[in-house]
């Protein structure tokens, strides 16, 4: 959001942000009446700003089962083997890597026994192609690949 100065911002979690008077809320109604503000003082319809929005292909939050003995240690072997391909990614809170196709992403949940993977791309091709990389990755862990990445 602030990379793009987006004034608004969401998360498939349902969490929204707003550029302007405080960044956070997951309150429904507060962001109903802040995206109603906005669009009152638009000269453009809430379906034409949504037409504008560049399409995106995703795959749903996966939930990959794993011990908590074992899912934070194959957080950090993704990250090492990662680094040793010369593959940048972003380590904030799992592993993001950012592609020209997309992104993809895996972390450890910090409350349940899973590790939680998500790809978006920009067409259903470099979708395939991002899950693709994502099972590479998984396999030289041995992890179990679900479904979801078939």
């Amino acid at each position: 959001m602030k990379e793009t100065k987006a004034a608004l911002a969401g998360e498939m979690s349902g969490h929204i942000f707003f550029a302007d008077k405080y960044f956070g809320f997951d309150d429904a109604l507060y962001a109903a009446i802040r995206i109603i503000n906005i669009v009152e003082k638009s000269k453009e319809s809430l379906s034409t700003m949504r037409k504008a929005l560049p399409q995106t292909f995703s795959t749903p939050e996966i939930r990959i089962e794993c011990s908590e003995e074992k899912k934070f240690g194959i957080v950090e072997d993704l990250k090492k083997n990662l680094k040793k391909s010369g593959l940048i990614f972003d380590e904030i809170d799992g592993i993001r890597v950012t592609t020209k196709q997309g992104w993809w992403l895996i972390r450890a949940s910090n409350t349940q026994s899973v590790l939680v993977a998500r790809c978006e791309a920009n067409s259903k091709k470099d979708l395939e192609e991002l899950k693709k990389n994502v099972r590479g990755h998984l396999e030289f862990c041995a992890v179990k690949i679900p479904s979801e990445l078939e």
